[in-house]
């Protein structure tokens, strides 16, 4: 029997649950909102989905359309923008207490936390597309998101319980798995997102992300074995865990602190550029003259995740045999660039794909590997 329940602790199924669930919800709340907004002020965006390009061969000439159109996007970008205030806010705030916290009273409730979090917020999206309430409502689930950690939090609780649990020789193979459990998460669910909501709608594919969730959750409460074997009490507002923090800048180091404070610069740069990039990319897509359909927005999604996975991998391995560590991340900045400069000017569908083959996340990847 013990044979049987350790064949089943594993962590990866959690996390690619989840990172389906985010990877799918995002694509299909960000159109859903689209949807009822154009609805809303009376933009013809259903009529995507049945070929006539944005309203019909007209749209160019049609003043009426093109205000509409304005109005629909910077309504959505302006509750986009909110949404994410509401979600990082609260998991910068939390987020240093959570890893503190699982250190003394366990993984289990850490991981637990994003997991009903993500549950809650899928459940709250269903209540409103089926009673069309205010979309405003959608700002609760991005609180109780954030308030959980978020995606970070349970990231770094699975790293936790992987260091807790496996050896240090089969480490690096766990992690492996789990990296390639978010690429093949992410790449699925939105590759999937666009056939959804054409063919099935904006409730079905949440009712299925509400049926994975469930299953998480059940998966971790009854198979998922507690790493921290010794607890002791502990607050979860806990000031060492900013100090521990704060110690990472503050310590001192062999090559001295400019270096780290200059990486965590151009991290947290890169970081607060590319936030909600996704959300403006969809936003592009489905404005005139593009508007796309559903379906070609989700292979789009696959395929940009599919480069930036491919940019963190492969092309890191291949650049490195040319280029020392410094050079790989002016490469990758430099690609970012060129990436967006012709994605902001696309008027057609090969623009677009050729603008975000780009491997930006190169340079991100070079850091955190330098931190690590």
């Amino acid at each position: 029997m013990g044979f049987v329940w350790k064949q089943f602790s594993y962590v990866e199924p959690v996390f690619f649950v989840y990172m389906h669930y985010l990877l799918l919800l995002f694509p299909v709340m960000a159109q859903y909102v689209y949807a009822r907004i154009s609805e809303d002020v009376g933009f013809p965006y259903l009529n995507v989905t049945g070929g006539e390009r944005c309203g019909g061969e007209d749209f160019a000439e049609n003043s009426t359309l093109k205000t509409l159109e304005t109005e629909v996007q910077t309504r959505s970008a302006t509750l986009y923008t909110y949404y994410m205030v509401c979600a990082v806010i609260p998991s910068l705030i939390v987020g240093p207490f959570y890893g503190s916290y699982s250190d003394k009273r366990g993984r289990k409730p850490v991981l637990m936390a994003p997991l009903l979090a993500g549950l809650f917020e899928t459940c709250l999206i269903l209540v409103i597309i089926y009673f069309h309430l205010p979309l405003y409502m959608l700002f609760i689930g991005g609180v109780v998101n954030g308030l959980s950690g978020y995606v970070t939090t349970l990231w770094l609780a699975l790293n936790s319980y992987l260091a807790d649990t496996v050896k240090k020789d089969k480490l690096s193979n766990r992690m492996i798995v789990l990296n390639f459990s978010l690429f093949l998460a992410g790449t699925i669910a939105q590759l999937t997102s666009g056939l959804w909501i054409e063919y099935l709608g904006f409730k079905n594919p949440l009712w299925f992300i509400v049926s994975l969730q469930s299953l998480a959750c059940l998966y971790t409460i009854l198979f998922v074995k507690e790493s921290v074997k010794e607890k002791v009490k502990a607050n979860f507002f806990d000031l060492n865990s900013v100090r521990r923090l704060l110690q990472i800048v503050t310590k001192p180091r062999k090559n001295g602190r400019k270096n780290l404070v200059v990486a965590l610069s151009i991290l947290g740069t890169n970081i607060m550029i590319t936030v909600g990039l996704s959300a403006v990319i969809i936003l592009y897509v489905l404005r005139s003259p593009l508007c796309w359909q559903p379906t070609l927005v989700g292979y789009f999604l696959a395929y940009r995740f599919f480069a930036l996975g491919a940019g963190s991998v492969i092309f890191i391995y291949l650049l490195r045999k040319c280029f020392n560590e410094i050079n790989v991340t002016r490469l990758g900045f430099v690609s970012q660039i060129a990436g967006m400069l012709l994605f902001a000017f696309s008027t057609k569908t090969w623009m677009v794909f050729l603008g975000k083959s780009q491997f930006y996340k190169l340079q991100s990847s070079t850091i955190n590997e330098d931190f690590a």
